[in-house]
Order: C-alpha cells, then structure tokens, then sequence
C-alpha cells in the first residue's frame, strides 16, 4: 500500500477503459464491496482457490491509523473483516511523534571556528501505537565531538524515539550552520613550544 500506483488501482470502485482507439469502451468493476459498505475501505483483494477457499485482503484507514486484514477460507470474509477493523480501531491510535523542525540540538564541534551549532529535523514522523500504552522517549545520536568542515543541510546525527524502552522510529537531525575548521599559522610544535 507504500506503492502510490498499486494503492490507487486496489482502491478503485469502477474504471472505464476506451477499446480500439476510443471506438468503445470497458467498464471494470472492483468485486471487494467493503470499498462501497466500510468506512475507510482502501482495498485490496478478494480471491478464491479450492484448499483456501473464500480470501479476502482488506485495508482501512481512518484518523491516520492504516490496518491490513487477511483471512482465508472465511465463508463470512466481509463480515469478518469489519469486525476484525472496527476492533483494531478501538486498539491502535496514530501518534505524531515529532513535526518539522521541532526538534533542535547543540553538538560540540573540536578545532572549528565555532565551538558548537545547532541541528534539526526536517521532517516530521507519525507512527501507529497501542492506545494507552505509551511511553515516549528520544534521545539523540550523534559524535561527541564534530570535526569541521560542517556544512549547512549535512546529516550530522538522529534523533531515536523509543516506547516504553522500544525503538519506534527515527529521524536524521541537519546542521542548520556552516562550521569551518581553524585554520592556525602556526605549526602544532611552535604552538606547542612557542
């Protein structure tokens, strides 16, 4: 369902497509009725074989929470398959974790022309979490230390978000400065004796 193309054809009700260059037309109807009888409804496929009988795979969206339902050999697939949704709706919640720019750190850079600069996600980051049970931390992943050259958009670090001691997700943290090294006159040894 990533797939744009796949996710649009798979959510299709009705097509007309034109035959011999426009001289008539095909009309493709999509048999998954929970796109016309379920709230949400998305997709995906209906099936049938001999050993699994009736298939159905399902996919609803609603309030930003996605969910995928598979069952085979269901003689009550469509029914089932609203029941299955409906209680995964009342379980899973989307939960944004983080919008652009909303975080912002101070890394420490060694030998640069400044001693630290700031860096921030650009973007943002939702994820589908147990309702009522949620325990978010993030922390952030970068070098102690930074040697310059820094440059302005440069990925320098993450940002790690954890549920209840588990990572969810993640988000690359970008210099908002440009850091240049020092340049010293002198050599290490005058600096040093000198």
């Amino acid at each position: 369902m990533k797939n744009n193309a796949f996710a649009e054809i798979v959510s299709t009700y009705k097509k007309v497509i034109p035959l011999n260059n426009g001289d008539g037309s095909r009309v493709l109807i999509n048999h998954n009725r929970l796109l016309r009888s379920y709230e949400g409804a998305v997709g995906i496929k209906t099936g049938y074989t001999k050993k699994s009988g009736r298939c159905l795979v399902s996919c609803a969206t609603r309030n930003g929470v996605t969910l995928i339902c598979v069952t085979l050999n269901a003689p009550n697939d469509w029914q089932d398959h609203k029941t299955l949704l409906d209680y995964g709706f009342t379980q899973y919640e989307s939960v944004a974790l983080a919008t652009p720019k909303s975080y912002t750190v101070r890394l420490n850079t060694i030998n640069g022309d400044k001693s630290s600069f700031l860096a921030q996600n650009n973007n943002g980051l939702t994820v589908t979490l147990k309702k009522n049970n949620s325990c978010i931390s993030v922390a952030y992943e970068a070098n102690r230390l930074i040697s310059p050259p820094v440059r302005k958009g440069e990925c320098v670090g993450q940002l790690v978000f954890y549920n209840n001691g588990e990572k969810i997700g993640a988000l690359p943290l970008y210099a908002t400065e440009n850091v240049e090294p020092i340049r010293y006159k002198k050599t290490i040894f005058e600096r040093i004796f000198g």
